[in-house]
């Protein structure tokens, strides 16, 4: 996913470019939550994997994450974040009642297994 905000302005919104396994999925204006092009044309501040929302519950869902990394440059050259989850021990926490989990305090079930 790259995150274009060098032409972004508090009229224009930043473009996102997503792609799957090389696969370009779509390139399109973002769209913040907000409505408020200014709140994100300075770039991005949380990366958010979600499964779900807050008026639905579903049991036995789950997806898999793995190999983040998080560049600061649009070339792709500076890693600002970055994990590939192999040091950590299976069915460890990385929610809140992990104090050494490096995400953020809103993570819900989040639990490290092989796959």
């Amino acid at each position: 996913m790259t995150w274009d905000a060098s032409d972004a302005t508090d009229a224009v919104t930043p473009l996102v470019t997503i792609t799957i396994n090389g696969t370009s999925v779509t390139t399109d204006a973002f769209s913040s939550a907000s409505s408020s092009p200014s709140d994100v044309m300075t770039g991005v501040r949380y990366a958010i994997f979600k499964l779900g929302d807050n008026g639905s519950t579903l049991p036995t869902a789950a997806y898999y994450i793995d190999n983040i990394k998080i560049y600061s440059d649009l070339a792709g050259t500076t890693v600002a974040f970055e994990d590939d989850f192999e040091g950590y021990a299976e069915g460890v926490s990385l929610d809140t009642d992990n104090t050494d989990s490096p995400y953020n305090s809103n993570s819900a079930e989040v639990v490290v297994v092989k796959e």
